[in-house]
Parts: C-alpha cells; sequence; structure tokens
C-alpha cells in the first residue's frame, strides 16, 4: 500500500508580511503576541484546557493575545470559562472564517492541546505558513512536516507555557521549495495518486 496525504495548497499558505502587518493593523494587535487555535469548539479540542494554558501564561507575558478561531456547542461554555479566568479581554472570538491563510500570518504560535485527534489539517496549513505550532502528544506524528512544531506529552500547565515561550521567538520565513517537497503539498499528493490510478488500467 503506499500512503497519499491530506494535501493543501502551498502558495495560498505560504508566510505573509504584508498581510500580518495589515490586518494586524486593522485588529488594532501590532505589538501583540498572538496565541492562536483554529478549530471547532468540542470536547476534543481541548479549548477550555487551553483557556487555562493563556491564563498562565499571560502571568509572565501580560503583551498577549489568544484569538479562536471556530464555533461549535462548546462557545458558551468557552465565554463563561474566559469571564470565570478575568481574560475577557485578552481573548478574541472571532467565528466562522473564510480568511484562515492570512489569520495564519498573523499568529505567532498555534496551540492545540486536543484530546484526541487524527490528522488535523490545521496544523498542516499552519506549517505551510511556517507558523510554530505547540500541540499536544495525542496528535499523530505524521503531522509535522517541519522542524518548528512542539509536542507536549502530558497536561501539566508549566509544560504548555514552556513549550510557547520556547517558540516565542521563532523566525518565520517564506520557503517555497521546503514546502512544495512536502507530501502535503496538494499538487504532489495529486500527481501520486493519479500514478496509482494509471498504473492500474
Amino acid at each position: 500500500y503506499k500512503t497519499i496525504y491530506n494535501g493543501v495548497e502551498v502558495d495560498k499558505y505560504l508566510f505573509r508580511e504584508d498581510i500580518r502587518k495589515q490586518y494586524r493593523k486593522d485588529l488594532r494587535i501590532e505589538d501583540k503576541f498572538i496565541i492562536g487555535c483554529v478549530g471547532r469548539f468540542s470536547y476534543q479540542k481541548n479549548h477550555i484546557f487551553l483557556l487555562e494554558i493563556f491564563a498562565e501564561y499571560i502571568k509572565k507575558n501580560s503583551n498577549s493575545l489568544l484569538m479562536l478561531v471556530g464555533s461549535g456547542e462548546l462557545y458558551n461554555e468557552l465565554k463563561k470559562k474566559v469571564l470565570k479566568l478575568g481574560i475577557e479581554e485578552k481573548v478574541m472570538f472571532l467565528g466562522l472564517r473564510n480568511d484562515i491563510p492570512q489569520l495564519l500570518s498573523v499568529m505567532d504560535v498555534m496551540v492545540m492541546p486536543s484530546k484526541f485527534e487524527g490528522l488535523p489539517v490545521t496544523m498542516v496549513e499552519a506549517q505551510m505558513a511556517s507558523l510554530p505550532c505547540v500541540v499536544s502528544g495525542n496528535i499523530t506524528r505524521e503531522a509535522k512536516f517541519t522542524e518548528n512544531v512542539a509536542y507536549v506529552e502530558d497536561f501539566c500547565l508549566e509544560n504548555w507555557t514552556n513549550a510557547i515561550e520556547t517558540m516565542r521567538n521563532y523566525e518565520r520565513y517564506q520557503n517555497r521549495e521546503e514546502r512544495e517537497m512536502s507530501p502535503f503539498n496538494i499538487v504532489k499528493a495529486a500527481g501520486e495518486l493519479s500514478e496509482i490510478l494509471l498504473s492500474a488500467r
């Protein structure tokens, strides 16, 4: 058998400094450290714990914001948790968006503390955008194809905040060639599938 990966468009997700600056200006977050998460507000994604991570992290780095993109059945519960933690002025609920590639350029680190997960396409997109990722050990290692991914094997707040801090000054760059060589490049994945189908004729 041969594994064909769930590919994405490379050019669509490459990091854009001009987009980053414009969006940050529009959102009035030019000087903020943005921790982001894109995903449905559901049990498996573990957003409640993400809020706890963020509340702990801003004790050391108060110039940070949490950007949540998505919606789901736990929305009201998350809003209540934000109020309980007293971080309502530092958490952005952006809802469902059709500009995810641009938002990935805005963020400084993607944090995904999933309780369980298959192969998250969002993590693939983030790496295409050269966005550092701090993710749960419950996420398959197959999803990692760049060096800017840190796996956290437990749900200890200190370990998560330390991992985020490690990624804080990561220098982002556009490396189209490296991304095009990835098995998650949709063009490469489609080509491999085409070869299999044609060879079966």
